[in-house]
């Protein structure tokens, strides 16, 4: 029986450097063996048109990565087949595997009763960096897909993320959460608990080898950002995800704790 990883978290929480990561240790989450896993952000094609396809069907006036209800969403019939479908071509390829794409958080229970044994990764960060990450993308961009708002962000922040901890406290033993800071300044504990708990046959390798081509930075953050974060209480949100989270006890607060020198991407 294949073992199945879903990585997953919020919109710019490192879910790019630690599925580089991963894969650089030996699971695969693709499934073209042209790509360099040091030079694309891991993302599964397949899982991500499959989750677009979904959202831009239940919400056409979105972008899919905007998205973000308030309760867990489901596949069609139609989705369901091509999802089972996918899991099945998998599986005859592939002993361990998975895939990488933060559209996942929203349909984790869907994947769960899809693949029982599933097991996921999430990441995440603190809200005011992945706000400011999302803004700071938004006015460089020229696309308007990946234009956002500050209060956007932050509220997009905060619904998924309590997706995520709705999701751990339902599957404990099959979900590792882990803040971003945590996994960089401790990769071989956080590998050695993924090998342990998961079953999964991996051979480690330092995960700095996954980010070298990412600038590494301190991020300044928006005043505004801080406020409306303060407003949507979103530290409330990340005192229950730094309890909920599989990391050893992280001193300081907050913001020491999962800290704001992070991949720049």
């Amino acid at each position: 029986m294949s073992s199945i990883v879903c990585v997953s978290g919020m919109q710019r929480s490192g879910t790019s450097v630690l599925s580089t990561w991963l894969e650089l240790c030996g699971l695969r989450l693709h499934d073209d063996e042209s790509l360099d896993v040091r030079h694309y952000s891991s993302e599964d094609r397949d899982f991500v048109k499959l989750h677009s396809q979904a959202l831009q069907k239940k919400y056409p006036r979105v972008s899919s990565w905007k998205v973000a209800p308030r309760r867990q969403l489901t596949f069609t019939r139609e989705t369901q087949h091509q999802a089972n479908k996918l899991v099945y071509i998998r599986n005859q390829k592939y002993a361990n595997w998975g895939w990488k794409d933060p559209r996942t958080v929203l349909y984790l229970e869907q994947w769960k009763k899809i693949v029982p044994d599933l097991k996921v990764v999430l990441v995440w960060r603190p809200c005011i960096d992945v706000a400011q990450s999302l803004f700071n993308r938004s006015r460089r961009s020229k696309e308007q897909a990946h234009h956002i708002s500050r209060r956007e962000a932050v509220k997009l922040w905060r619904r998924h993320n309590k997706q995520i901890i709705a999701f751990k406290k339902k599957h404990p033993d099959d979900t590792l959460l882990l803040p971003l800071k945590y996994v960089m300044q401790n990769d071989i504990k956080v590998f050695d608990d993924i090998v342990t708990r998961f079953n999964i046959p991996l051979t480690y390798e330092p995960i700095y080898n996954a980010y070298e081509n990412y600038l590494m930075k301190k991020r300044s953050r928006s005043s505004l950002i801080k406020f409306l974060s303060r407003v949507y209480r979103c530290g409330s949100v990340e005192a229950e995800l730094l309890r909920l989270s599989d990391s050893e006890s992280l001193s300081g607060g907050n913001d020491n704790a999962t800290g704001n020198i992070v991949p720049a991407y």
